[in-house]
């Protein structure tokens, strides 16, 4: 058995005063001193510790200790969807629960082996199967090579989602960009191999493996990535897919494969689990439902997850945020900045990934823009924005506190035209630029001194005020961490639907 703590089992107790609650306890840290298991807080995961709960999703075996049939421990995991591999009740040992009375050593020790034994003798069969090759004889894996390939690997979407009303195509030339080392800065500190699934000669299938070493040093976190994992409904299409960025990863010395995410925290990330019947943004991804059932069918659990919102904006700004941001505005000294022109922005454009870079700290996944990336999303989001649906807020000083990039929908234009520029593609995204009824919110940030202080009721305030001039009735925010509640905060003002969720799933190799 590894004593890596990132494949050992987490094991829970449950607490209390009685006796077979203090079993328990002796039985998990015995576990733990052993080797055997991690020992984890119960309370934490019963009381939203986000660290705590964090190790619960990890994908790692969990054992689940409880002294009587309540299963109280069980029943706590049971309220964040987290199943136990192994759940032992001290009552079907035989186990009394007395109160004002010790435990039996001799009868703890008993089952301790018992347990022990269960749970060496499980994890080695799961790790077993988990790593033994499955043959999926009627599907052909080929590692892309040539740019052939790659053009294969970057298309295959429009022909499964051909005629599908939600899906968006993503941009020829900006995810030809993302795959190329010579334009793309993080594949400097990125591993990276691109996979094609075939089925009975006909494509079926792609996924790319990732390797973020920038992720691992930061985090401590051995994980690879997939991303761009698309698939014809096939179980064994999307298996021999997932087996062989597997298997990738291992031979890499990975821990565990979670996703989908791309590159860095500016990727297409998130498998969409709700929503379906939503239509798509050029930001996000779009799947099918059977998406999320085959990735859990093949060992995945969720590790994180996002949610999305439909705002439905009126013909004027709310009272409330008005006032709200005027307040701000007075007793914090700010000022906003409502630029007409891209040259108004360009001053800025350092600062505004500085401030996402300070801003974003700590979220999952993050880790901060080195100067050539910030350069490399400079030309790639300040190039193709409309300056009237950007909002900028500045301190006393002129310093930039906090901002907001939106900009019209592509969505129906990127539909036209497929995901390409040319020969007409581009005239569609030029319409939609000049005329249109929804917006998408792409990057929010206050700076870390003024969080929580009202800055984002001047951001919304600005950007409501242009979207009413632009004729803009509603907007998407994109994908927000589910329990990222200070930005969720903000469409409290508005009327706004909660209408898609995406998860990321994780898989302990």
């Amino acid at each position: 058995m590894k004593n890596n703590t990132d494949n050992k089992p987490i094991v829970y107790a449950c607490s209390g005063c009685s006796s077979a609650a203090q079993m328990t306890n002796y039985l998990a840290l015995q576990l733990d001193r052993k080797s055997v298991a991690e020992m984890s807080c119960i309370v934490g995961v019963g009381g939203n510790v986000k660290k705590l709960l964090h190790t619960a999703k990890s994908g790692r075996p969990i054992v689940v200790i409880d002294g009587c049939p309540l299963s109280c421990a069980k029943a706590c995991l049971n309220n964040h969807d987290i199943q136990p591999t192994h759940h032992f009740e001290l009552s079907k040992f035989g186990v009394a629960k007395k109160y004002h009375a010790d435990f039996n050593l001799e009868e703890a020790n008993k089952i301790l082996q018992t347990l022990e034994n269960c749970i060496i003798s499980g994890e080695q069969k799961l790790l077993q199967e988990a790593q033994k090759p499955k043959q999926y004889k009627d599907i052909e894996i080929i590692e892309v090579s040539t740019k052939k390939q790659l053009k294969a690997f970057i298309n295959f979407p429009l022909e499964l989602y051909k005629g599908n009303k939600y899906y968006v195509p993503q941009l020829y030339k900006d995810i030809a960009a993302t795959f190329d080392k010579n334009q793309n800065p993080a594949l400097e500190f990125c591993e990276a191999k691109y996979w094609l699934a075939y089925k009975e000669g006909k494509l079926a299938g792609r996924i790319a493996g990732i390797i973020n070493h920038k992720f691992i040093a930061q985090w401590q976190q051995p994980y690879a990535r997939f991303g761009w994992f698309d698939f014809i409904e096939d179980e064994n299409t999307a298996f021999a897919l997932l087996q062989a960025a597997e298997k990738w990863a291992r031979a890499k010395g990975m821990k565990a494969v979670h996703g989908p995410l791309g590159f860095t925290n500016f990727d297409y990330a998130g498998m969409l689990t709700a929503g379906f019947e939503e239509l798509g943004t050029f930001a996000t991804i779009y799947n099918f439902p059977y998406y999320p059932e085959t990735i859990q069918k093949a060992g995945y659990k969720k590790e994180t997850g996002w949610v999305e919102y439909k705002i439905s904006l009126g013909t004027q700004v709310s009272e409330k945020l008005q006032k709200l941001a005027a307040i701000v505005e007075r007793r914090l000294h700010l000022t906003s900045l409502k630029p007409t022109t891209k040259k108004e922005i360009q001053p800025f454009a350092n600062n505004i990934f500085n401030l996402l870079n300070e801003a974003y700290a700590g979220l999952f996944g993050m880790v901060a823009l080195n100067e050539r990336q910030i350069e490399y999303n400079i030309k790639k989001y300040l190039s193709f924005i409309k300056p009237e649906f950007v909002s900028l807020v500045l301190d006393a000083n002129k310093e930039l506190a906090g901002f907001a990039i939106t900009m019209p929908s592509l969505s129906i234009a990127l539909q036209k035209s497929e995901g390409k520029l040319f020969p007409f593609g581009f005239l569609h995204i030029m319409k939609a630029f000049k005329k249109n009824n929804t917006a998408d919110l792409l990057l929010v940030a206050v700076r870390k001194d003024l969080q929580g202080k009202g800055v984002n009721a001047m951001l919304m305030r600005d950007i409501n005020l242009s979207f009413i001039k632009n004729g803009i009735a509603f907007a998407e925010s994109n994908p927000e961490l589910e329990d990222n509640h200070k930005v969720q905060s903000m469409w409290e003002y508005f009327d706004a639907r909660q209408h898609k969720q995406r998860a990321c799933f994780m898989k302990s190799l």
